[in-house]
């Protein structure tokens, strides 16, 4: 299985500790891709290979320049993936952790997943927890496929070729972890139960703590995004975690 992982080219420590968590799979064809610091990013750059504009509607804020980078970051996997004809692939970011589960280990959940992305539908499946469900099949005796509603982080995934061809763009707007857009332009979402993947929440957060700024475009603007946003989400994703549909 192609796995793309993505990582800083300073951040060696992060690099070495994900090495070592996947050198228990050798299956694993792993490749570490190197990070788009938005950081550093100029407002040029930025302006020409990002569309602000929207992702700042999308998101109701300013986006922090570690979120541009992020999605500039992954689309980065899905044109290798649609320029090679990757089938599909693992994608992992270098802050995840892979605790121990009851759901079994990486290598057998990966060949039972493989059934699921060999198709012509665009597919994701999420190996990583936050994710609120709507229904979930057996697919072992311990793990469960489920249909995704919304999802937020995107530090373990498996993609398809279909998938990646409808996610990459030339300019996105949006941050890297908003699913539920992709899942409105018709992305087939969906989540391994248990999952397999955690986040280092001492890495995770060094920018998503910042205050936000509200102050994103004219008052018109900001006010005409709040219409936009899709009724009653909250309400559904509420009631999701009430059933028990939420994989915290």
């Amino acid at each position: 299985m192609k796995t793309f992982v993505i990582n800083l080219p300073h951040a060696t420590a992060r690099r070495e500790r994900v090495r070592t968590i996947l050198a228990e799979h050798p299956s694993l064809d792993v490749e570490f891709i190197e990070a788009v610091d938005g950081r550093k990013l100029s407002a040029e750059e930025i302006e020409h290979r990002f569309d602000l504009r929207k992702g700042n509607f999308r998101a109701m804020c300013r986006m922090l320049p570690e979120e541009i980078g992020c999605t500039l970051s992954h689309q980065t996997c899905y044109r290798r993936m649609v320029a090679e004809g990757i089938p599909y692939a693992l994608i992992l970011e270098d802050d995840l952790t892979m605790p121990r589960t009851e759901g079994g280990g990486l290598s057998d959940a990966i060949e039972l997943l493989k059934p699921h992305l060999d198709t012509d539908e665009p597919r994701a499946i999420l190996l990583s927890n936050c994710n609120w469900w709507i229904s979930a099949r057996p697919l072992d005796e311990k793990r469960r496929l489920a249909r995704v509603f919304d999802a937020w982080m995107t530090h373990a995934y498996l993609l398809n070729l279909a998938g990646a061809r409808l996610l990459a763009e030339e300019r996105p707007g949006y941050t890297a972890d908003n699913w539920r857009l992709m899942i409105r332009r018709g992305l087939h979402l969906y989540s391994l139960l248990p999952h397999i993947f955690g986040q280092d929440r001492a890495v995770f957060g060094t920018f998503q703590i910042e205050k936000r700024d509200r102050r994103f475009g004219p008052l018109w603007e900001r006010i005409w995004c709040r219409i936009r946003r899709e009724p009653f989400k909250r309400l559904r994703k509420q009631l999701l975690e009430k059933m028990g549909h939420f994989e915290a």
